[in-house]
């Protein structure tokens, strides 16, 4: 078996690569577990391990890594607003507001079916 790759991200940054794979990996599994366990569906993600390479004619390798976490994003719920008529966000619904303008005059007064307030 070729211990090449593994020999190589276990010296990659002096050890501090492999062990942030192993950081990512173990945050991936936890959050995939919660996010299963919360949906009660199966959580899918994917971490992805680049390797840009430089080789020089002196035979000197340089070696740059990088991790990437592709994780499903967490549910998040629905608020509902209203809007008013002059573009203002409500947290309640408007409610319809009647405008209301006295009456005055002597037939308001005198004629009792004649309602001292009426509606516009």
């Amino acid at each position: 078996m070729d211990d090449t790759a593994a020999a190589l991200l276990r010296s990659m940054e002096d050890g501090q690569f492999i062990e942030d794979m192993g950081t990512e990996v173990r945050n991936a599994i936890a959050a995939l577990r919660k996010r299963a366990s919360d949906t009660n569906l199966r959580a899918k993600g994917e971490i992805t391990i680049k390797l840009k390479l430089t080789h020089d004619p002196k035979n000197v390798l340089e070696v740059e890594g990088a991790i990437t976490t592709k994780l499903p994003k967490a549910a998040r719920g629905t608020s509902i607003h209203w809007t008013s008529d002059d573009g203002d966000i409500l947290n309640r619904k408007p409610e319809k507001q009647l405008e209301l303008t006295a009456v005055t005059g002597a037939k308001a007064q005198n004629d009792p079916k004649q309602p001292a307030i009426k509606a516009v």
